[in-house]
């Protein structure tokens, strides 16, 4: 009987507690969270398994795609995606909210935001149509109210940010637009197919956990930012 509970207790014991944990949504680093850290990772994680890690180096930001598996206290990512793949899922793109029929002019109401979900302040508009070019920004809620006369259509839209891609899109209706743009960073550099990156990570809730910092040993507080 001794030798059955200890094989028992000795089964639990060993068995990894995290080895199912699914995380879901991005996490980054406390914003409050005041001591300097060399690394600031970004992780994206999907109910997949699937993870976009997004690293800031000195000369830019690297950004990989692939599954990640959670035992005996590792964070471990394998990267799966191409280059390619990972330009296309981080280019700026725009989402249509609403849409509605105007009598006599069209209507663009537009929200323009960073890859942080933060608003961009003096984000251009520039309304290219037929006759003429029209050049608007973003005010201090990153919104654009724009009104065009019919005779434009069809038109560009093209918009951008200093340090951040531009985007744009092709109206060739004469539908008023409600619209999202989110302008993201330029991609500097990638993890490749096959890399693998390892971290050590702690007390894991569902919307927090703790991750070693690569350069010196203090656990990093990070937390859901959306």
């Amino acid at each position: 009987m001794k030798i059955f509970l200890i094989l028992v207790l000795f089964f639990f014991y060993n068995i990894d507690i995290y080895s199912q944990f699914i995380y879901e949504g991005k996490f980054k680093i406390k914003d409050d969270y005041s001591n300097y850290v060399p690394e600031i990772d970004v992780f994206q994680f999907e109910k997949d398994r699937s993870v976009i890690l997004k690293r800031y180096i000195d000369n830019g930001d690297k950004y990989g795609v692939g599954k990640y598996i959670i035992k005996k206290n590792k964070l471990e990512i394998i990267f799966e995606a191409t280059p390619d793949s990972i330009k296309n899922l981080l280019s700026s793109s725009y989402k249509i909210l609403n849409e509605y029929l105007f009598n006599d002019s069209i209507n663009l109401n537009m929200n323009i935001y960073d890859n942080e979900s933060e608003v961009l302040i003096g984000a251009y508009v520039s309304v290219k149509g037929k006759l003429d070019t029209f050049t608007y920004f973003s005010d201090e809620n990153g919104k654009v109210k724009i009104k065009l006369p019919l005779k434009v259509i069809p038109f560009k839209i093209s918009t951008g940010h200093i340090g951040l891609q531009f985007l744009l899109v092709e109206i060739n209706d004469s539908l008023s637009k409600e619209m999202n743009i989110i302008l993201k960073i330029p991609p500097t550099t990638y993890f490749r197919a096959g890399d693998k990156q390892t971290f050590n990570i702690k007390y894991m809730e569902k919307n927090s956990f703790f991750i070693k910092s690569r350069f010196y040993e203090e656990w990093l507080p990070y937390r859901r930012i959306e």
